[in-house]
């Protein structure tokens, strides 16, 4: 199935799961997997691979809101970012994680490293450690 597997970060999830109220909710067809969050491919334009589904990290009675909704991984200069759907406006992208390279793997998938939390994505963790460039769990992509 063409899809982009990432635990986003093990680190985060593990502590909001350790909250009274921590939730990490999946829907709109993401799916928890094994090797973490599958989204499903739905299609690529332009050089943008396009995924749906979504990922909701939340606790602090909703002052942590950290929403991984309809990532997409695009072109930007020699690197590549993903983008989410924008939480401020439905119809915008937010710059979530910059992504070092893509590369291909002898088994037809291709591994994003070099994962770092962007300057607009930081903005959605702003509490603890979560400060631009901070190191973000790396992706598997089966496109």
């Amino acid at each position: 199935m063409a899809s982009l597997e990432w635990p986003i970060r093990r680190s985060l999830l593990a502590y909001v799961e350790e909250l009274d109220d921590g939730e990490v909710t999946v829907s709109d067809g993401a799916e928890n997997s094994p090797t973490g969050f599958r989204f499903p491919h739905e299609g690529t334009n332009d050089g943008v691979l396009r995924f749906r589904g979504s990922v909701m990290v939340t606790g602090y009675e909703g002052a942590l809101t950290f929403p991984v909704v309809a990532p997409w991984i695009e072109p930007d200069g020699d690197a590549f970012q993903l983008t989410i759907q924008d939480p401020g406006d439905p119809g915008g992208r937010m710059r979530l994680v910059s992504i070092a390279s893509l590369e291909p793997q002898l088994d037809g998938s291709t591994f994003a490293t070099g994962v770092a939390l962007a300057p607009p994505g930081s903005q959605l963790l702003q509490f603890g450690p979560y400060i631009a460039g901070t190191p973000f769990d790396d992706m598997r992509i089966m496109v």
